[in-house]
């Protein structure tokens, strides 16, 4: 969705412009910027019983999320820098496993300004002050133009609450974080669905993922996500702060969560999206 505006501008000016933004939500992975292409698995090697014991903790990760919440709703703040542009937008996410998401912006009134929902096969976006409805599929040319190499639409929910889909998971390699600032151990990762190739950063102090890097044939990042202030003290807690960077884009995107409600009801039908009346609808290919 990125690409029906290619420039930015703070919110207020321009749908198109503030549609930059709101599209940000097909995952904050479209349009998200350059991080580097050094991999940080510099770490220290460990002994087969550190090992061991760092497998064991993932491994209960592992079974915990299976057991988490399927969904969240909190409140959002999406903010974008690109090519010396920023804007920032303000309003609700809500995710459902394993693709389902909707994002709401609004004014400072509470009036919405945009509206974005996807299942993880198509999108929607509603701009507000177009009176134009947008929608696609996300195998579409447009959205592989701008979508991370990789990325898996329909597996949006666990990029968003630091998780890992499926249990297609290979453990290759384990290397203990040399850097103060990303204590844990560096898994890396192969799923056995696929060539998908992942560097994660675990911190079994806490239980959680700190960092989440896909890797392409080469072995080099095409994505890397970072996940902080994890709300909840319990077996399922949530990341507040994403923060997002690829290889294919000229920018930096992060994601503020808050106010997330304890046990959300959430079902299908809260993300569908249809054109209202009068609405201009286009079909993007």
């Amino acid at each position: 969705m990125a690409w029906f505006c290619p420039d930015l501008h703070p919110l207020g000016v321009g749908g198109r412009r503030v549609l930059l933004v709101g599209c940000l939500l097909a995952f904050l992975l479209l349009v998200a910027g350059c991080g580097g292409r050094r991999l940080p698995m510099a770490g220290a090697p460990v002994e087969a019983e550190e090992r061991g014991r760092v497998l064991a903790s993932f491994a209960e990760l592992v079974e915990r999320n299976k057991k988490c919440g399927c969904c969240f709703d909190a409140e959002a703040e999406v903010k974008l820098s690109r090519l010396g542009q920023s804007g920032t937008l303000s309003g609700y996410l809500q995710a459902m496993a394993p693709g389902l998401v909707k994002f709401v912006a609004v004014n400072p009134l509470g009036q919405p300004l945009l509206v974005f929902a996807s299942d993880g096969t198509w999108f929607r976006t509603m701009v507000v002050g177009e009176h134009r409805f947008y929608s696609g599929d996300v195998n579409g040319a447009g959205y592989r133009k701008y979508a991370p190499a990789g990325f898996r639409a329909g597996e949006s929910f666990a990029w968003l609450s630091g998780r890992l889909e499926g249990e297609a998971y290979r453990v290759e390699e384990v290397r203990r974080s040399l850097e103060p600032a990303e204590p844990g151990y560096w898994l890396r990762l192969r799923r056995s669905d696929g060539p998908d190739g992942s560097l994660v950063l675990f911190e079994p102090a806490s239980g959680v993922l700190r960092r989440h890097l896909l890797l392409d044939e080469r072995q080099e990042p095409l994505l890397d996500v970072r996940y902080g202030a994890y709300q909840g003290t319990g077996a399922c807690p949530w990341p507040a702060e994403i923060t997002v960077t690829s290889s294919r884009h000229n920018g930096t995107a992060s994601l503020r969560l808050s106010n997330f409600l304890a046990e959300p009801a959430l079902g299908g039908r809260d993300f569908e999206l249809q054109a209202p009346a009068g609405f201009e609808t286009v079909v993007m290919e």
